[in-house]
């Protein structure tokens, strides 16, 4: 599964297995083949994520989206 990071200075992008997100009404974990959808992220929280390579990895977001399809999650962090 790929996660693409947006931010105004930079695109990143990784090849994931999972991505844990804060939202203002909870935490959520996403996994391939998880249902589309398109989340805000609740501010000033950390999106956990582990690499393919089995590696976890934090950024701090201090407010953003996620947009959530079944093999490809985009974070826009404006």
């Amino acid at each position: 599964m790929k996660l693409t990071i947006i931010t105004s200075n930079a695109t990143d992008e990784h090849s994931i297995s999972w991505v844990e997100l804060n939202t203002p009404t909870g935490n959520i974990v996403i996994q391939e083949k998880h249902a589309p959808c398109i989340l805000e992220l609740k501010p000033n929280e950390p999106a956990l994520f582990q690499l393919t390579s089995g590696k976890q990895q934090t950024i701090n977001i201090q407010h953003g989206f996620a947009h959530i399809l079944r093999d490809r999650i985009t974070i826009i962090i404006p």
